[in-house]
């Protein structure tokens, strides 16, 4: 009898920790920078980031967790900082304080920014030696990856996609094995891609996603794992993978950057095992009633910079092999300088900057700017070759051009802006989803 009353007490109470809600709070890429720091910086050509905000960013998010929330956990996945200095990271710490202190959990990641300063890797565990790298949880003894217990019946993975991924998905994906046995679910959190979040993404962006990224994702599906939390991009997404035999998924939930439009963070309730996410965003700092307009109107100017500047170094390294080309005086109608190109490439500058702003915001097919983005493409390519071209040529040239751009670039935008990656040609919904853990 005493068995029977102790098991269905076991029951109640396994029960009870997944009936009742759990709120988990997501942020990435804070890219802080001290307040006395961003007063005197001056901001770079091309820079995508409220830099000189990103302190008073945190500092409001932080305010709002501890207003709307009653001991939550916060999870932060990597570019705590933007230099990797020690007063950035002591000033990120410090609000992660005020946290803990109003009874919220708080775990970090690194990201690539936050080692490149007078911060090593051991003074990072140092900082943040309440926030994840304490006596609670475990540590990989090779790298900044750990395990603990983020909730009842949930464990958290923080892995260190810095370095080694390989070695330390692998220890991470034991962890995850020795929790199920425990009877917990697992979710793992990691700074860098571990799904491409549209068709190659590898190449297009060969720095986000880890180079183990297939057997990873095997790995991780394989012991459990069906929720990864990442950031590194700045981009609003959430993509699905599958093991090899399509029985068993994970999703990957990649973060927005909180210091870049639109703004955004996460917001997670756990219930009867099921994650039902939902998205944020800071519409206002102390001193600023608009961040959202002012972070969209820097993100417009960052990206003209860019493909301006991106424009003129590549015309630049091919200009004098065009001018001296035989045939040029015969096929061009204008001299091939930059200052004659560049006018013409106003209507793919304009395309280039709506498209980063809708794949920031997420849901890219649901946008209607995205399909108007994919009509648009061709025209463009051939208003410019109608601009460069003498009209005698422009055909045969468009003959030679567009297969190019229908077999290389039209792909890889389309599965940008219709949210398409190799595993799924089913979107998901990149700003309100619910995964079952």
């Amino acid at each position: 009898m005493k068995k029977l009353i102790v098991i269905l007490m076991s029951i109640a109470s396994c029960v009870a920790v997944w009936a009742a809600p759990r709120t988990v709070v997501v942020l990435s890429d804070l890219h802080v920078v001290a307040p006395d720091k961003a007063a005197t910086m001056t901001i770079g050509a091309g820079e995508r980031k409220m830099l000189k905000h990103s302190a008073l960013i945190l500092e409001t998010v932080v305010d709002s967790i501890i207003a709307r929330h009653d001991g939550s956990c916060v999870l932060v996945t990597g570019d705590l900082t933007d230099r990797g200095d020690r007063d950035s990271h002591n000033y990120v710490a410090a609000q992660l304080k005020r946290l803990h202190d109003a009874g919220h959990q708080c775990y970090v990641i690194p990201g690539n920014h936050d080692c490149l300063g007078d911060v090593s890797a051991s003074d990072f565990a140092t900082i943040y030696a309440g926030f994840g790298y304490g006596n609670e949880s475990r540590r990989d003894e090779y790298s900044l990856s750990y395990v603990t217990d983020l909730l009842p019946g949930v464990t958290l993975l923080a892995i260190d996609s810095n370095g080694d991924s390989a070695s330390n998905i692998a220890w991470a994906a034991g962890e995850a094995i020795e929790a199920g046995k425990r009877g917990n679910k697992t979710v793992a959190m990691m700074h860098h891609h571990l799904v491409p979040h549209f068709i190659k993404e590898e190449q297009v962006l060969p720095t986000s996603v880890v180079d183990c990224s297939d057997a990873a994702r095997q790995q991780l599906i394989d012991a459990g794992v069906h929720l990864v939390l990442t950031g590194h991009t700045h981009i609003h997404d959430a993509a699905v993978a599958y093991n090899e035999v399509h029985s068993d998924s994970l999703i990957e939930m990649c973060t927005g950057a909180l210091a870049g439009y639109p703004l955004p963070y996460r917001v997670l309730e756990i219930v009867d095992g099921q994650v039902h996410a939902t998205t944020r965003y800071v519409t206002a700092v102390k001193g600023e009633d608009n961040m959202l307009q002012l972070s969209r109107e820097r993100i417009e100017q960052s990206v003209q910079e860019l493909v301006e500047a991106r424009g003129r170094k590549l015309w630049g390294s091919i200009e004098g092999k065009v001018a001296q080309h035989p045939l040029a005086s015969r096929f061009l109608a204008v001299e091939p300088t930059w200052e004659n190109i560049e006018p013409l490439l106003k209507g793919l500058k304009s395309d280039v900057q709506k498209a980063y702003l809708v794949v920031s915001e997420g849901n890219e097919p649901h946008n209607d700017v995205s399909r108007m983005i994919q009509e648009n493409l061709r025209e463009e390519i051939m208003s410019v070759i109608r601009g460069i071209v003498k009209p005698e040529y422009h055909e045969a040239v468009v003959e030679m051009i567009m297969p190019e751009v229908e077999t290389r670039l039209a792909p890889i935008i389309d599965a940008v802006l219709g949210d398409l990656n190799p595993s799924s040609t089913v979107p998901v919904d990149d700003c309100v989803l619910t995964i079952k853990l």
